[in-house]
């Protein structure tokens, strides 16, 4: 192994030519992280066009240090922060104990807000006394709550996926005291909403990274739109997911599961993970796998299949129905003779102005129509008719065709 990097280092002049360190592009690394952040973040709820917000509406931003920074990852994708001390901008108990303590860097929604909207009364309130929240939320046109749960690897997220500490309560009471309440949620992991149903508006930020307060407020203000999807389920309850207990000795994180434990844990799903698990039971989650929402609507229609010997292209036509421009990503799913949760076949995204429309292809991978034969160390497409759906989520049963294959093998 040390023989082939060190090789590769002299075949590219690495050793004649050492690279020289230089200053780091801090302005161009920020833009990069900004916009990563504005087309990932996911717009989970929009009740009555509550976002993007009005620019000269009266604010209430509550919870999550929402007026000093953005909560980093924890574990291996904590980095520190720039332009803070290592520890970030919001002081922890300094636990010693790895991970430590939460990172947050300097990139404050509330500070952004402000800029995008200048004509806007933007009012900042802690959390932490849940009345004195209320008193500020009702004083606000719209309410927009952060909040935040730290997670990393190594350990399973506390408190069976419900926010920690007082955050549920917090939200529940914003939503009650202010119907026009907005959720950012800085977050890992799927996480349990109780106070779903009351929200206005939910936005999934995860971990927004070094500028994910500019994005984040560009978000809300519609400068740009939102056009992520989840890329996981979000279960409606801890019982829907495959193994919700695991029994054994009490570890607490996978080292101690590893070396204080002669615990085998089993999981016996074989492929049916993630949301081919919730498809193959039949489960309704609260936000299935692919879902996303942004500021204007479209309709897909007009699926097609094309097939060339073992190459499957599904064709069909996107329009943007809505007054914005906006991203669309229509996704393509296929379920097997043999039954099984359906599986992502491909995927594609187009970016419509109000009122244009654009013809898609998606190629399937065959592998997507396979399984594999250890034995023989290849991959079998089965004779037989599979389902194939045109989708905007793995939940989205709109529109779906049944087609005819005669099997084959991929040897490679």
């Amino acid at each position: 192994m040390a023989r082939r990097i060190i090789r590769s280092m002299y075949a590219v002049g690495l050793v004649d030519h050492p690279h020289e360190i230089a200053p780091l592009d801090v302005a161009h690394d920020m833009l990069v992280s900004q916009q990563t952040e504005e087309k990932g973040a996911v717009l989970l709820k929009n009740q009555s066009n509550l976002l993007p917000l009005d620019r000269k509406a009266r604010i209430a931003v509550i919870g999550g240090h929402a007026d000093v920074g953005i909560l980093s990852g924890g574990g291996s994708t904590q980095v520190d922060p720039i332009g803070a001390p290592p520890e970030g901008v919001v002081k922890g108990p300094g636990k010693k104990e790895w991970p430590g303590d939460p990172v947050y860097f300097p990139s404050s929604p509330l500070a952004f807000m402000r800029e995008e909207a200048p004509s806007a009364h933007i009012t900042f309130d802690s959390g932490t006394n849940i009345t004195q929240a209320i008193e500020a939320a009702q004083k606000a046109d719209v309410a927009v709550v952060f909040v935040t749960q730290y997670t990393f690897e190594g350990s399973d997220a506390p408190n069976s996926m419900r926010l920690d500490g007082n955050q549920d309560a917090l939200v529940a009471a914003v939503a009650h005291a202010n119907p026009h309440t907005v959720v950012v949620m800085e977050t890992g992991d799927p996480i349990l909403m109780p106070w779903l149903p009351d929200v206005g508006a939910v936005l999934e930020a995860w971990y927004p990274g070094s500028a994910g307060g500019h994005a984040i407020a560009r978000l809300l203000y519609g400068t740009v739109a939102p056009s992520g999807h989840l890329p996981m389920t979000f279960p409606a309850a801890a019982a829907q997911l495959a193994h919700p207990d695991i029994a054994g000795d009490g570890a607490d994180t996978v080292f101690q599961m590893q070396f204080r434990s002669d615990q085998e844990v089993i999981y016996d799903e074989g492929s049916e993970v993630g949301y081919r698990w919730f498809d193959r039971n039949h489960a309704q989650p609260l936000f299935p796998f692919g879902y996303g929402l942004t500021y204007t609507t479209f309709q897909n229609d007009g699926l097609h299949l094309v097939q060339c010997r073992h190459n499957i292209i599904a064709t069909f036509t996107v329009r943007n129905t809505g007054s914005r421009a906006g991203i669309d990503v229509p996704q393509i799913y296929v379920r097997l003779p043999d039954g099984g949760g359906r599986r992502l076949a491909g995927w594609n995204t187009v970016t419509l102005a109000p009122g244009e429309s654009k013809g898609i292809s998606v190629p399937l991978d065959p592998r997507i129509l396979a399984r594999f034969d250890a034995k023989q160390g290849r991959w079998n497409v089965a004779s037989g008719h599979y389902t194939i759906w045109l989708a905007s989520s793995s939940g989205d049963n709109s529109d779906s065709k049944s087609f005819k294959i005669d099997g084959f093998h991929i040897s490679h």
